[in-house]
């Protein structure tokens, strides 16, 4: 059911949000109406501004339009038009203001944010100050997840500082999440990586890949597949097939009844000296050391099935 109700809360430091990494500061929602009184009352003293010499503050905040129009700039960049999907962002030490717009009012969402986890969640999500304007993010699973926060923040019940965290991050992840939908480049990216990432697996028992002529069924050069292959996975393709390779032979060796030299022969090695120097390089131990330090949990027994004793006939 959609938030109609203007609210404001503010959460004091505790142990327990310090613990989760990420201190919800304040969160809320509000409407101003047309010609309506701006900023709303009810806030700290610290959050208050005068559009004419906009604020700084200390925390992340997130501010979501869910209605109206309004204008918002932050230090450095041109004052620029905001509207009912679009979202900004406001980052710690840069100054900023905004303002609905006068003729239309605005609802929005907001929430603060502090702490590392925080930080590196909003660097993850390639938030940055250059880029604090994000157009049409309003999705209605975000909106859903911002009343989810209302719900589990009411002021009749007590703060849960692992929850609210949590879907505070969830917040974080659901914007990010928009921008990539309405994104085409990132989304063919996405799927030209995610194609690239199923032709590795095919080749997991090759020993070596053409790589240029893999980069052709895509469409791109190596060159250029490597390096957004390499952004997106955080691996290049080589060291992506590399693990995918040593993934595969610790299983074996820990799971199958397959000899070292047939796991060798399986994978597509040369030699058997060859996989062993593979294996030790990648995981510090020999394939034999793998193989025997693993213990069996529970013993391989036939099960024998319970016979139920015949009865004489007449007798049942």
């Amino acid at each position: 059911m959609p938030h109609t109700d203007n609210f404001s809360r503010y959460f004091p430091p505790s142990k327990d949000f310090a613990d989760c990494g990420c201190q919800v500061v304040s969160f809320g929602y509000e409407q101003v109406g047309k010609w309506g009184d701006y900023p709303l009352p009810g806030h700290p003293e610290d959050h208050y501004f005068c559009f004419s010499r906009g604020r700084i503050l200390a925390t992340y905040v997130i501010e979501v339009l869910t209605a109206g129009e309004g204008r918002f700039q932050a230090e450095g960049a041109e004052m620029v038009n905001v509207q009912a999907g679009d979202a900004f962002l406001l980052f710690p030490g840069i100054r900023h203001r905004y303002r609905r717009k006068a003729e239309t009012g605005w609802n929005k969402w907001w929430i603060e944010l502090s702490g590392p986890v925080t930080e590196d969640w909003m660097r993850i999500a390639n938030f940055t100050p250059a880029r604090p304007v994000l157009r049409q993010v309003a999705s209605p699973v975000l909106l859903e997840t911002f009343q989810e926060l209302a719900v589990v923040t009411r002021e009749d019940r007590p703060i849960q500082p692992l929850l609210t965290s949590a879907v505070a991050l969830e917040i974080i992840a659901r914007t990010r999440g928009a921008i990539e939908r309405n994104d085409t480049e990132i989304d063919r990216t996405m799927g030209m990586v995610r194609t690239a990432r199923q032709l590795i697996r095919e080749q997991t028992a090759n020993a070596r890949i053409a790589w240029e002529d893999l980069a052709a069924k895509l469409g791109v050069s190596y060159s250029s597949l490597r390096q957004v292959f390499s952004r997106m996975v955080g691996l290049s393709p080589g060291q992506y097939h590399l693990f995918l390779r040593q993934r595969q032979a610790v299983s074996l060796l820990r799971n199958s009844d397959l000899s070292i030299t047939e796991i060798s022969d399986r994978l597509g090695f040369d030699t058997i000296y060859y996989f062993s120097r593979f294996i030790k390089q990648r995981t510090g131990l020999s394939p034999r050391e793998l193989r025997s330090g693993e213990k069996v949990a529970f013993p391989l027994r036939e099960r024998r099935v319970p016979q139920i004793p015949s009865t004489p006939e007449g007798n049942e």
